[in-house]
């Protein structure tokens, strides 16, 4: 979740719970809010703010990806599963979606489909700082050795990047 490697700011949120009474149609604001929710770790109340933003626009990826992340943090991996699902499939460029949706595959034990979806995050971005190694650690579950072998060549031959 690198959007929410911050603090929660009391303030901030308190201003954007007002700003959603006064604008309860406007989706950014309930984004945001969720967003300090989360930094929070108020899972509840974040979902309760993110479903506001998908009655507003049922397709905005945003919001689903942070739903998945809401839901997998509430243990809740079918409904993670679902919601970054959604993400990708109204925003195939979600980088973030991807990678997440990946993280979850895995975590069921479908190394074919993670492996598909880190697939589409190295597409997308060639530099992405683990997806290269998970690929690499899917592969190779899956048998797929010359695979492993190259994407974790991929991943070795990054840039140390010190943003995430």
């Amino acid at each position: 979740m690198n959007q929410l490697d911050g603090s929660a700011n009391p303030a901030v949120r308190e201003a954007l719970e007002k700003a959603v009474v006064e604008r309860p149609a406007d989706r950014l604001t309930w984004l945001l809010l969720a967003e300090q929710q989360l930094l929070a770790k108020q899972f509840a109340e974040a979902e309760r703010s993110l479903f506001e933003v998908l009655k507003i626009e049922s397709d905005f990826a945003p919001a689903s990806y942070l739903l998945a992340y809401v839901k997998s943090q509430q243990a809740d991996y079918i409904a993670a599963l679902h919601a970054a699902e959604r993400c990708v499939r109204v925003s195939p460029k979600h980088e973030q979606g991807w990678f997440f949706l990946g993280l979850l595959y895995s975590r069921q034990g479908r190394p074919a489909d993670a492996a598909r979806a880190y697939g589409n995050v190295v597409e997308i971005n060639p530099a992405h700082p683990s997806a290269w190694r998970n690929l690499a650690l899917v592969q190779r579950k899956l048998g797929r050795m010359s695979e492993a072998q190259l994407a974790f060549q991929r991943h070795q031959h990054l840039p140390v990047s010190t943003s995430r």
